[in-house]
């Protein structure tokens, strides 16, 4: 006799609820879709955040809903993220938005004709395997000049009355990202006027230390960290035969070295502002001169 036939299995196979899960997670993804908005904006700003150049870093995207605008997009955002003047843009390192918290303070107090600012970047030209020149990128320092008269009055080193602000908001703003400082250099320079009567160079120096201290004990800046320099009258950058020649010579410079570029990342560098050395190098080259 035939043996009868095993009856099928009652129930669907494993595949058709696999292809359920799917279909409607497909369905889920299409509901969001059509929820969603998107402006050439954004993705614009979505897109450069991943097309980032060398050893770039974006620290951080942020979308919020722009004001009096119901269902758009929002702004791009930084790390400082309750201020206003910052929206709109995206930052690649702290210094970078360290620079751009600073400009705006002073645009918004009217002191662009008395405080100069600049930010430079060194960009490391090495010949790759096959001989063509590539670029690596370098991240930026900030150079901060504080024209004639700004900090400090004609042949004196004490802080003029009302400069305290500026110099509090800048301490502050160089203590909020000082994990990402190698160093602040501050330099002060005078001009050789035939009026005067102080030795231009303990001046300068006098002027440095009292803006590093300033930094020091009203910002909580390591004094590690800050490199007063006096460097008298011998660097002018413009004539000492005029008033106002002389005026533009007397200034105060503040540089501040980001830890990430090539001087901050140069241990010779911070060694030789720094009036450090290595005591058993030494010790060794003395012994070999004997």
């Amino acid at each position: 006799m035939a043996k009868k036939q095993r009856e099928e299995e009652s129930g669907g196979s494993w595949m058709d609820t696999y292809g359920d899960m799917v279909t409607l997670l497909l369905t889920f993804f299409v509901m969001l879709y059509s929820m969603s908005s998107i402006t050439d904006e954004k993705w614009q700003e979505i897109v450069s955040a991943f097309n980032i150049v060398g050893e770039e870093k974006v620290d951080a995207i942020i979308f919020e809903k722009a004001d009096g605008d119901e269902g758009t997009a929002g702004d791009m955002l930084g790390t400082y993220e309750d201020d206003e003047e910052n929206k709109g843009t995206m930052y690649n390192s702290a210094i970078e938005e360290l620079f751009d918290k600073i400009k705006t303070y002073v645009d918004e107090n009217d002191m662009s004709n008395s405080i100069l600012m600049q930010m430079s970047s060194d960009a490391a030209e090495e010949d790759s395997e096959d001989n063509e020149e590539s670029e690596e990128y370098n991240e930026e320092n900030i150079s901060i000049q504080f024209n004639d008269n700004v900090l400090f009055e004609p042949d004196q080193a004490t802080i003029k009355p009302g400069s305290e602000e500026v110099l509090q908001f800048l301490g502050d703003c160089l203590a909020s990202v000082q994990n990402d400082i190698a160093v602040v250099i501050v330099k002060g320079h005078t001009a050789i006027s035939p009026t005067s009567t102080v030795d231009s160079r303990l001046l300068s120096s006098e002027r440095a230390g009292t803006i590093s201290n300033f930094f020091q004990y009203n910002s909580g800046m390591p004094s590690t960290m800050l490199i007063p320099m006096g460097l008298g009258s011998d660097y002018p950058i413009a004539s000492n035969d005029t008033e106002e020649g002389r005026a533009k010579n007397r200034r105060v410079e503040i540089v501040i070295i980001n830890k990430e570029s090539q001087l901050g990342k140069s241990s010779e560098f911070l060694k030789a502002i720094g009036a450090s050395f290595d005591i058993n190098s030494t010790e060794s080259m003395s012994n070999s001169i004997r």
